[in-house]
């Protein structure tokens, strides 16, 4: 497990860290009992940055960085320390979100209302977790019904300028019946969203269902969660000039006015925890993940082209573990199981139809010790081999040390090793998918230091470097088919800063900046002859595509007078790059750069509390309406995909 930064959003929590429980290693334990650091967002932060959507609370943390689209209901996925999304595993109240067919988890699938609690490790996790740990884990625990509010609503409008015109609404509702040790509890969430763009729509509803038992040495809970959605999908925006025209089938906002998506998801999940001793208890968990993707697309071939697709994924698992606990040391035990299938449908009069289908089971085994050494070092290993029906197996070992020189002064170093696995698109493609393809793998090392050297000052800096080799990419094959390889290479060195600063009881200060040196190497096609089918190949060192050297955010909590909350925070996000290649010089093949510019953001957010229960806020995101992007396009030939500009938000809750 790696040690990183015990982070706090909430700063008066920053210097009080025993009490915070954090149940992300696979077992609830106490942060100063761990060498694994640990980003951890509790409600009152969220509800002070007054954010829309998950992507928009995480993106100011060191280390993190949201990929959106800018349209409602796209997906949105996160990256940490600049390991691609597809390897950074998303655990909602134990239920992971990843997608078996991209590795991928679509983040924008949850609700920032019903969060209590959102745990970051900035580091490997698959000796705890298996396969798309290489980069990190976000787990994100929701209110349950053993501790929420009876009651509450919220109403939330979001309108753009002059300039940006488009509108949104959000409407939220949760009720509890508690009855001795038992809890039901229900929550509610519709949304809409028109306008800004052309195809830019989005309708969505979502319903949670939860009853939980709680006695001395049982707990039980059982949670459902449905969600649906409907939304256009514009595309990247057009680029019109004297050498582009207008897209055929889209306008001069949207690349298509046609592309449509409906997804529906159910999640259910069934936790135990039996205490079967003082000192040994057993946990126990059973999950489903069901979804439905339809997805509508219209291009211009040979005329014109309607393809439907339909994507019926499902993922069931267990997870289970004994905790063994006696002094200030901790064993754990654990098996997993996870069975994966998807059934993939294309529908088209001019393309013909498709249909193709893949499952895989996967086995789990792991063991954790926590161990404290004469009060000078606590360690942490883990180590999990996993078997799996797709790719084989895979060993993941990890060890961690965490030295306190004094209360004010702790020294930390972690090693791991970690993978992610192949996903169904790239292993079960009809023609084109490559069975053979092996789980990309790499090594993380960290050092870090932090100190509190006064009571209202905490400090932190890593130094980290982290590698991953056996990319999966597609290339040309002797056949003249494009497959998935094994053939590429990532490398990442970088460092962390943070800064909180509590000025007095009514003012915090947080600052985090993160600087990535990224290096990839990859298999690059630079000779093509379509008549002898002669290829050429050759590794190429570059910048790391879609990562940015340096981010910095800085964060201002003000009351302002009695119940009376401001919220300022500002980010940077240096420039990114991908590369394109460039076909119009055969049998020679070269590559285009393509830049996303830097960007500088400033987000205001008042809270302002009428009477207990009732709470007022409206906020300015983009105050300054800045134009960029976080995610490229199809190419040199378009202006990628466009972030919101100014947007008001006005909102009340009553709880």
């Amino acid at each position: 497990m790696v040690p990183l930064l015990i982070l706090f959003i909430n700063i008066s929590q920053v210097y009080e860290v025993e009490g915070v429980v954090v149940y992300a290693p696979r077992y609830p334990v106490s942060l100063k009992e761990i060498s694994t650091g640990v980003t951890v967002i509790d409600k009152e932060a969220i509800d002070a940055l007054g954010s829309s959507n998950i992507g928009e609370l995480l993106k100011n943390l060191a280390g993190i960085d949201v990929k959106d689209y800018g349209s409602p209901g796209t997906v949105s996925s996160i990256s940490i320390r600049g390991m691609p999304s597809s390897g950074v595993l998303v655990l909602l109240d134990g239920i992971p979100l990843n997608s078996i067919q991209t590795g991928i988890a679509d983040i924008s699938l949850i609700d920032v209302n019903d969060i209590k609690q959102i745990e970051i490790i900035k580091g490997p996790v698959s000796s705890l977790y298996g396969a798309n740990g290489i980069g990190g884990i976000v787990n994100i625990i929701t209110e349950d019904g053993m501790e929420s509010e009876i009651a509450g609503a919220s109403v939330k409008q979001k309108i753009g300028d002059v300039v940006n015109k488009f509108n949104a609404s959000e409407y939220f509702v949760k009720y509890r019946i508690p009855y001795e040790h038992f809890n039901y509890r229900i929550t509610g969430k519709k949304i809409s969203s028109r306008g800004g763009r052309t195809n830019n729509d989005c309708d969505g509803f979502s319903l949670k269902n939860q009853i939980g038992y709680d006695f001395t040495a049982l707990k039980i809970e059982f949670g459902t969660i449905l969600n649906f959605r409907d939304y256009g999908i514009p595309g990247p925006q057009p680029l019109i000039d004297s050498l582009n025209s207008l897209p055929y089938l889209g306008d001069s906002t949207s690349t298509s006015k046609y592309d449509n998506q409906s997804d529906r998801v159910w999640l259910n999940n069934l936790l135990l925890t039996l205490k079967l001793l003082n000192s040994l208890s057993f946990n126990s968990s059973l999950f489903g993940n069901l979804q439905d993707n339809r997805f509508h697309t219209r291009y211009s071939g040979w005329g014109i082209v309607d393809e439907d697709y339909q994507y019926s994924l499902t993922t069931l698992g267990s997870n289970n573990s004994f905790v063994w606990e006696w002094k200030q040391d901790k064993l754990i035990l654990g098996f997993d199981y996870r069975y994966d299938t998807l059934r993939a449908e294309k529908m088209s009069v001019q393309t013909g139809d498709t249909i193709w289908s893949a499952q895989a089971k996967n086995y789990g085994y792991w063991f954790s010790l926590v161990k404290k050494i004469l009060r000078l070092f606590t360690i942490n290993g883990s180590v999990r081999y996993d078997k799996n029906s797709s790719y084989g197996g895979f060993f993941s070992p990890s060890f961690g040390i965490i030295s306190e020189i004094n209360q004010r002064l702790w020294l930390k170093f972690s090693i791991a090793r970690a993978f992610r696995a192949p996903g169904f698109n790239d292993l079960y493609w009809p023609i084109y998918g490559n069975k053979q393809l092996k789980p990309e793998y790499g090594n993380a090392y960290e050092f870090r230091i932090e100190s509190s050297p006064v009571y209202n000052l905490f400090a932190g800096a890593s130094i980290f470097l982290r590698d991953v080799r056996d990319r999966i990419t597609w290339l040309p094959t002797k056949d003249g088919l494009w497959k998935p390889q094994n053939v590429n290479y990532l490398r990442i060195a970088g460092t962390e800063v943070e800064l909180h600063l509590k000025l007095t009881d009514n003012l915090k200060i947080t600052c985090d900046g993160t600087y990535l040196f990224a290096r990839q190497k990859n298999q690059e096609l630079i000779y093509y002859d379509f008549i002898t089918s002669e290829m050429e190949f050759q590794e190429i060192e570059r910048e790391a595509a879609f990562i940015p050297q340096l981010t910095f955010s800085i964060r201002i909590d003000q009351e302002i007078k009695k119940d009376f909350f401001l919220n300022l925070n500002t980010e940077y996000t240096s420039r990114r790059f991908n590369y394109y290649e460039n076909w119009n010089n055969l049998p020679e093949i070269t590559m285009d750069t393509k830049e996303l510019k830097p960007y500088y953001l400033v987000n205001v957010h008042l809270r302002r509390k009428i009477f207990e229960g009732l709470m007022l806020s409206l906020g300015i995101r983009n105050l300054f309406d800045t134009h960029y992007a976080v995610q490229f396009g199809n190419g040199l030939n378009d202006r990628d995909y466009p972030m919101p500009g100014r947007t008001f938000i006005a909102g009340i809750s009553w709880n």
